[in-house]
């Protein structure tokens, strides 16, 4: 799952974002459509929640114009960072950000466990993303079957597969076309773009 993705250009990215239950972090996920149809996600926060949401409130207000959808979970912190997103001058408009339903947090959940064991699924190789997987089980979630994610380790949350998880299901299921005109800058300069200055 390593080999250098190429990004479908065609449509714009998805950001997850994912507050963990034990309230120790967050993680922030860019995830992209590739032109083999996999989609790629990447880490680009991963932050204690004692630092508070400033820095990811304002990644999310300097680039929303560029994402199809923001999907945001976790009890936690969702309606806080929320409230910052959708009030103020620079406001993202409502439509633009998913909190996914409890039929939705199940179907990313199987979505993702489809992807990694079919391949489907693409990275960077990030150490972080590696160890996750590694150290995480599923847990049954609601009524129907469902499941999420369960660490096995007290050093390690699944905040950041999570948030994968939740940025691979919004790319499945929201990834919408460019509008046409744009300047088309390479895949790995646009990539970059989205993951300076954090």
């Amino acid at each position: 799952a390593n080999r250098e993705p190429v990004f479908d250009d065609e449509f714009l990215p998805v950001y997850a974002v994912k507050f963990s239950p034990d309230r120790s972090t967050y993680s922030l996920v860019v995830a992209q459509k590739l032109i083999d149809s996999r989609i790629h996600c990447e880490v680009v926060m991963n932050r204690p929640m004692t630092e508070g949401f400033q820095p990811l409130a304002k990644w999310l207000l300097e680039r929303w114009r560029n994402c199809a959808k923001i999907v945001i979970d976790g009890v936690v912190g969702q309606a806080i960072l929320i409230e910052e997103l959708t009030t103020g001058q620079n406001k993202i408009p409502a439509k633009r950000i998913i909190t996914p339903s409890m039929t939705e947090i199940g179907e990313a959940h199987q979505f993702m466990m489809d992807a990694l064991n079919r391949g489907e699924f693409s990275h960077y190789d990030q150490p972080l993303l590696n160890q996750t997987v590694r150290v995480t089980k599923t847990r049954p979630i609601g009524r129907n079957g469902a499941f999420g994610w369960q660490t096995m380790s007290d050093q390690i949350s699944t905040s950041a597969l999570d948030a994968a998880t939740f940025g691979f299901w919004g790319a499945k299921t929201f990834a919408k076309k460019r509008k046409t005109g744009n300047d088309v800058k390479s895949s790995a300069e646009k990539w970059a773009k989205i993951l300076a200055n954090w």
